[in-house]
């Protein structure tokens, strides 16, 4: 690779660092964005076609539904961006964003692909980061809260278990 090129390289991930895009970016997509949800179907036998009752409908339980990541359009709100947030066990896979069409940014693994730093994109970025802060702030407790929740649910279940299995 030319060195000039290995520069530029250099010289834009500094920028995306400086201006903490990839934080802001991550801001915005939670808390406007969608979540994508992956649902695993466990595996099932498969029925008997010429059986003459209906055969049962199995049901999913909650371990078996994964969030893969978030997904926010900004046409709703007059901006011509995407912002597409891929998550792999809970961490960040990658951020892909569009603007009016072309991509501007690509971060991957933790390392930043591409950036085009036009301050028309970044303008729009930094004016829904502003909005996006304080409903993160607010997802990020009620998410808490909701944690707290399920945690004594399982450790309730747990113990009620450990009961029926000893016999207290």
């Amino acid at each position: 690779m030319n060195d000039r090129i290995k520069s530029l390289i250099d010289k834009r991930t500094f920028e995306a660092t400086r201006k903490e895009i990839s934080k802001k970016l991550q801001t915005i997509v939670k808390a406007f964005g969608k979540p994508v949800i992956e649902q695993v179907i466990p595996y099932t036998i498969l029925p008997d076609f010429w059986e003459t009752e209906a055969p049962e409908i199995p049901e999913v339980s909650d371990d078996n539904i994964h969030l893969r990541g978030y997904y926010f359009d900004g046409l709703s709100r007059g901006i011509n961006i995407t912002i597409k947030l891929t998550m792999h066990d809970s961490r960040m896979a990658e951020l892909r964003v569009t603007w009016n069409g072309y991509q501007v940014y690509l971060e991957s693994d933790g390392e930043l692909k591409s950036y085009a730093p036009f301050s028309s994109w970044e303008d729009a970025m930094d004016r829904l980061y502003t909005y996006a802060k304080p409903t993160a702030e607010e997802k990020i407790k009620e998410d808490k809260l909701k944690q707290k929740e399920a945690d004594k649910k399982k450790a309730k279940s747990i113990m009620e278990k450990l009961r029926l299995l000893w016999g207290y």
